[in-house]
């Protein structure tokens, strides 16, 4: 790829799904670095959207299912053992429900803090290029341990 950017064939040269670790050691071998790091990304879907919203629907049915027969139970319209076994099923419902939306919730923060890492990557990847370039007189060594 080198050879083929200095003879003009290609206008930059690239790579795709690199560690910034990884990252920084290409370049620091390499005569000519690479000017892209195409990182694959994946935004939140409309179906977790949808998803989200279908759980708390359910949710708030069962609470007012829940709801509706204890009072059911107090007018004397049930019975309680009718009362228990549908109360002790809504409920196991609800709770299942609700740590669906807990895992939800977690694997959201999990793809935001990966999400505002890949941007920091990408505003500072500029600046370490250059840095790369400048200390390309340097030891491998001395390189790495400028990084950390």
């Amino acid at each position: 790829m080198e050879r083929a950017y200095k003879e003009g064939k290609v206008k930059a040269i690239g790579v795709s799904n690199f560690y910034p670790d990884r990252f920084a050691d290409l370049c620091h071998f390499v005569e000519i670095k690479p000017m892209v790091n195409q990182v694959e990304t994946h935004v939140k879907s409309e179906y977790e959207e949808t998803s989200v919203e279908e759980i708390q629907k359910q949710v708030n049915l069962l609470s007012k299912r829940i709801d509706n027969l204890y009072t059911d139970k107090l007018d004397g319209r049930v019975t309680q053992e009718f009362w228990k076994e549908k109360h002790n099923l809504w409920y196991k419902q609800k709770e299942e429900l609700l740590q669906k939306l807990i895992y939800i919730n977690n694997a959201s923060k999990t793809f935001d803090e990966g999400s505002n890492l890949l941007e920091n990557f990408c505003k500072y990847a500029r600046q370490e290029y250059l840095r790369a370039n400048a200390m390309s007189a340097h030891t491998s060594d001395d390189y790495l341990l400028h990084l950390r």
